[in-house]
């Protein structure tokens, strides 16, 4: 597909040039996308928020338990 020259990745929705998430999800594959959308976006605007809270979650124990903040 890419070497055919048709991969056209600026060929995005405008929810995806809007969206928050836009720079972690890339809008998907452009392969799997629908009318310029990645039919998971529902889904990433779920995960992606838990992912970072976790992620928040983890690295401020560390700090804890390193005694670096109390």
């Amino acid at each position: 597909m890419i070497n055919l020259g048709a991969h056209h990745e600026e060929v995005k929705s405008d929810d995806c040039k809007k969206c928050r998430y836009r720079f972690v999800c890339t809008s998907g594959c452009p392969v799997y996308r629908i009318d310029g959308k990645d039919p998971q976006c529902s889904l990433y605007h779920k995960f992606i928020p838990m992912f970072y809270s976790l992620v928040a979650k983890e690295r401020l124990k560390l700090l804890r338990d390193c005694k670096m903040i109390t």
